[in-house]
C-alpha cells in the first residue's frame, strides 16, 4: 500500500509559518481545513487555535476553540465551503523533532472518533520550517497511521 499524500495550499502551509513563527519560542497550532479524496487529503487552510498553555515542548488544543475557529472560516468562505471542513490537526515543533508518540496517538484518537481520515502535520523547525505529514484512518475497528507524502499546490 502507498502512502498517502497530504496536499496543502501554499496559502495554507504560510499561515501555518506565520503562525509558528509568532509563537516562538513556544508551540502553537490548530486545525485543517480542507477535504477528503481517495488519494488522502487536500488541506486549504492551516487555522491557528492559540493555547495559553502552550509551552517549548508542548501544545494542546482546545475543541471548543478549534470548532469555533472552523466554523469562522467556513462562514467566510465562497459558495464552495460546503466541501471543505476538518481534515485535521496541525502544530509546530520549534526545534528538529518529527512528530511523537504522543501526536500520533492523538490524530489515532480523532480517526477512530470521526470515522473519518485525518492527517496531522508537525511543522519542525531546523534550518526552516518543513512538514511533517501523517494519515490516520479507521477500519474494521482498527486504525492504521502512516506517514504521508506532503505536497505543496497553488490552490
Amino acid at each position: 500500500m502507498s502512502e498517502p499524500i497530504i496536499s496543502v495550499t501554499h496559502a495554507a502551509l504560510a499561515a501555518g509559518i506565520d503562525a509558528a513563527e509568532r509563537s516562538m519560542p513556544s508551540e502553537t497550532g490548530g486545525v485543517l481545513a480542507g477535504w477528503r479524496t481517495a488519494d488522502g487529503i487536500h488541506v486549504v487552510m492551516m487555522l491557528e487555535v492559540p493555547s495559553s498553555k502552550a509551552m517549548q515542548s508542548s501544545y494542546v488544543r482546545s475543541q471548543r476553540r478549534a470548532d469555533a475557529a472552523l466554523r469562522r472560516y467556513l462562514k467566510e468562505q465562497t459558495p464552495r465551503s460546503e466541501l471543505i471542513g476538518y481534515v485535521g490537526d496541525w502544530h509546530s515543533h520549534p526545534a528538529p523533532q518529527v512528530a511523537s508518540r504522543t501526536d500520533l496517538a492523538s490524530i489515532a484518537e480523532f480517526a477512530r472518533n470521526d470515522g473519518l481520515p485525518v492527517g496531522l502535520l508537525v511543522l519542525v523547525r531546523s534550518e526552516q520550517w518543513e512538514p511533517d505529514g501523517w494519515h490516520a484512518a479507521a477500519t474494521g475497528g482498527r486504525v492504521r497511521v502512516q506517514n504521508a507524502v506532503v505536497g505543496t499546490v497553488d490552490h
